[in-house]
């Protein structure tokens, strides 16, 4: 698909380059032409003008068939010189038009290829709990046995079902709003923001959360986006940590151009293989999968969705001090 419409972008670009030359070289060669035959008729006129004893009129005559001879081989050497020039620059030209067709076309294609593997994995999402469902309901209604409390049970796992469902679908409408919408960006006091969002989220989990943020720190960003990603990041380590309790931390650095939120779990090493992939949409390792079979692995990938958006970056390490997860955003100006 793609590689058809570089070969297109190509031939556009080619056919451009065909316009240029020959606009150049008809012009080139009406004025050359026009000139060789003007300085054949100034030698023959200067020949007119030479005295008798010349025979000037005798000359004249062959001196012309001589001038429309050498008029006529100048015209062919010059469009085979064109010809040849403009060959050289076609040739270099259309390669270079595949060359730069390819580069422009590469982040379509990039994007469209990431977006085709994110419905992929949307749909593989969607139809597991679909598939679960559909199957518990064909097993109840194949049993004319089925008790009360059977039902009940089948209920109760479809409802599951149906919160990991609504689950995605929120996720993918994050994500998606991540990307659509504007942000409103003001000068937040990140210090406050983090107290007043850590202690909600102990509360909401019931979990003691150390915050070690004493400076006063601002930078511009849409506060409520910016506590998502606390929020998610948060979520995250005390769905993964291992622990039944979590042992979480959050701290806040600042130099003279950013300002560095940390947030630390003591929970279980990352492996190395799934740092590297641990903030791509879908994507969930070993780990992930074992200890939260429910997971989509899309809330690491909204949180820097979110970040990269307010112009700033987010990593993560792991070791056996624990897992970091630092977000670097830009001082308020």
């Amino acid at each position: 698909m793609f590689q058809s419409a570089v070969v297109k972008l190509t031939s556009w670009y080619v056919g451009a380059l065909v316009l240029v030359c020959l606009l150049f070289s008809i012009p080139i060669y009406a004025i050359t032409t026009t000139r060789l035959r003007s300085s054949g008729l100034r030698q023959t006129d200067y020949v007119r003008q030479l005295p008798n004893q010349f025979n000037a009129q005798r000359i004249v005559p062959q001196l012309e068939v001589v001038r429309e001879q050498q008029l006529r081989r100048d015209r062919e050497q010059l469009i085979l010189n064109l010809l040849i020039i403009n060959a050289a620059i076609i040739g270099t030209g259309a390669y270079a038009s595949y060359l730069f067709a390819r580069r422009t076309l590469r982040p379509i294609e990039e994007a469209h290829a990431t977006q085709a593997q994110f419905t992929a994995n949307a749909s593989h999402e969607l139809r597991t709990p679909l598939a679960v469902m559909q199957t518990e309901i064909d097993v109840a209604l194949r049993n004319k046995k089925l008790s009360s409390a059977e039902a009940r049970e089948i209920l109760q796992s479809n409802l599951e079902e149906v919160a990991r469902l609504r689950q995605l679908s929120d996720q993918l409408l994050g994500l998606t709003r991540a990307e659509a919408e504007q942000m409103k960006l003001e000068k937040v006091d990140v210090a406050k923001l983090i107290q007043s969002q850590m202690d909600l989220l102990a509360s909401r989990y019931n979990i003691p959360i150390a915050v070690q943020v004493k400076k006063l720190v601002h930078v511009m960003a849409d506060e409520l986006l910016l506590a998502q990603v606390l929020d998610i990041i948060v979520e995250n380590a005390v769905t993964y940590s291992g622990l039944e309790d979590p042992k979480i931390s959050v701290g806040l650095v600042s130099d003279k151009q950013q300002a560095v939120i940390t947030i630390t779990n003591q929970g279980k090493v990352i492996a190395k293989k799934d740092l590297e992939q641990i903030f791509d949409r879908f994507y969930r390792g070993a780990q992930a999968t074992s200890q939260n079979p429910t997971g989509h692995g899309l809330g690491l990938a909204l949180a820097k969705d979110l970040v990269v958006r307010h112009g700033g970056e987010i990593t993560a390490t792991s070791s056996k001090n624990g897992t970091v997860f630092s977000i670097q955003l830009d001082h308020a100006s």
